[in-house]
């Protein structure tokens, strides 16, 4: 039996809505994109199912792994490299999203029902969560229902209870009741009580978060835009130059912190450094700066660290990045070395959530794809942070969806801690996403650039904070009910 013609148009239409709303975090469209496709699972096969499920998420994964190919080309000089992990990634992933709808399908006789629906928001959902600890250095990987939410400070809110898991198991519910209303108007009082919840709580919860009871720190974000193909031996002279003018230039802010962006320079870090030396005379006596250098570690490893500096060049606080990635910093094992990892060189983990003290207060800095991971941020703000910073170097997926997807991984972070982040990325987005989730977001850009913030401190607790997982141990739960009692 093969898939009626127009179950494959609405798989289709389904995977399309869903990498839009996903590239451009639409929330609306989020809300409805999977309606098409739990609509054609209306009294179908188990075959049908199937093959609605592999149509759905091979459209789907084939668009959202697109860049592979070029990201490896530019990085690793060959494309073959992007070809074979495009191809891995897609099979890999169309086989557990089919075997998922599959699950659902035959536990609840049908997914086209309430009890489909919950199953399969449950289910998803879970996975989810099995999925960021299994591929936490892989944030490709990292794949999330909930991301369109991240679109809009009053769809993200309820995450400071249960994350992004949150936020996947009410986009999956709400489809799913749009889809039963179409099929069944009675179903719409229910319907628009779920949808109504969702909406309400999220106004209320950012009218409570938007409070500031402290004063504001002034940060510039100072930014090379520094092509990661570059030359060094040929254009570093140009680069070093114009690091020193836009440092001059922000001396003139007179701001707290000079925040750049991870490794900024291609050496490690000294403390005689004549780079460093000339940076920190020219910068206002009374700012701290935050610079992104690698620490030698051996002769052919290094850390990703983060220095914060006095102008004296006394370093107060060190930040060696906790999770490199796999393949792009390190290796996947240590038989496979040079042939991912750049020029042979890796980056060690570091082992310690440092906060570093200021006398603005205490200070915690995450790196690049650290920002797809939810209990590093957290563990820091546990630590004692009373505000962030996430600097990077999106130079590798400039031309991507990644580099906008990264800034929104930001709002996430900053409401299930309800902290204020600074955001700083090479050749990607900068600005600040505040405690309650409003933004102020700088575009890209190829040149030098200062863009100058304020943030606020906040050492209050989340729900999340406390008790991470909680929200998944209670969908685990329902899921196991819903399963245990045959009756709905």
């Amino acid at each position: 039996m093969t898939l009626k013609f127009h179950h494959a148009i609405l798989a289709i239409l389904s995977a399309i809505g869903l990498v839009i709303s996903v590239f451009y975090t639409i929330p609306i469209l989020g809300m409805v994109c999977l309606a098409p496709l739990l609509i054609s699972l209306n009294k179908v096969t188990t075959k049908q199912v199937i093959i609605s499920a592999s149509l759905f998420s091979s459209v789907h994964f084939i668009f959202l792994f697109y860049w592979m190919p070029f990201s490896s080309s530019t990085f690793t000089g060959s494309i073959y490299y992007g070809i074979f992990a495009n191809l891995f990634s897609t099979i890999l992933f169309v086989s557990f999203f089919t075997s998922l709808f599959f699950i659902v399908h035959k536990l609840s006789n049908g997914i086209y029902s309430w009890k489909g629906i919950i199953l399969l928001s449950s289910i998803f959902t879970f996975f989810e969560f099995l999925c960021d600890i299994a591929f936490k250095t892989l944030p490709w990987y990292n794949f999330h229902f909930g991301n369109p939410f991240l679109g809009s400070a009053y769809t993200v809110q309820l995450a400071e209870f249960g994350g992004i898991y949150f936020l996947t198991f009410f986009i999956i519910l709400i489809n799913g009741s749009i889809a039963l209303c179409i099929k069944r108007t009675e179903n719409f009082a229910i319907a628009s009580l779920i949808i109504g919840s969702f909406f309400i709580s999220n106004y209320l919860a950012h009218i409570i978060a938007s409070d500031k009871n402290t004063d504001p720190i002034k940060i510039s974000l100072l930014n090379a835009n520094i092509n990661p193909k570059t030359n060094w031996e040929l254009g570093g002279n140009e680069i070093v130059g114009n690091i020193f003018t836009l440092n001059q230039q922000a001396a003139l802010n007179r701001s707290d912190f000079n925040v750049w962006t991870e490794s900024l320079v291609p050496w490690t870090y000294k403390k005689n450094d004549d780079f460093l030396n000339v940076l920190l005379k020219g910068s206002f006596h009374k700012t701290t700066t935050i610079i992104g250098m690698n620490t030698a570690y051996n002769s052919n490893t290094v850390y990703n660290s983060v220095y914060a500096i006095h102008h004296n060049n006394e370093v107060i606080g060190k930040y060696d990045k906790n999770f490199p990635l796999t393949f792009f910093e390190a290796p996947f094992s240590k038989h496979i070395t040079k042939m991912f990892v750049n020029n042979g060189f890796s980056v060690k983990e570091g082992t310690r959530n440092t906060i570093i003290n200021t006398e603005k207060g205490k200070l915690g800095v995450f790196l690049c794809n650290e920002a797809t991971i939810a209990h590093h941020v957290s563990d820091l703000t546990k630590a004692g942070a009373q505000f962030l910073i996430n600097m990077s170097n999106d130079g590798w997926f400039k031309d991507s969806y990644i580099t906008e997807q990264h800034f929104y991984y930001n709002r996430l972070r900053a409401i299930e801690n309800r902290r204020d982040i600074a955001i700083n990325s090479n050749l990607g987005y900068s600005g600040k996403v505040s405690a309650n989730g409003d933004i102020q977001r700088f575009e890209k850009s190829d040149f030098p650039t200062i863009h100058n913030i304020l943030i606020f401190k906040n050492q209050s607790f989340t729900f999340y904070n406390k008790y991470p997982k909680a929200f998944i141990t209670l969908i685990s739960l329902l899921f196991l009910t819903l399963i245990l009692f045959k009756k709905t």
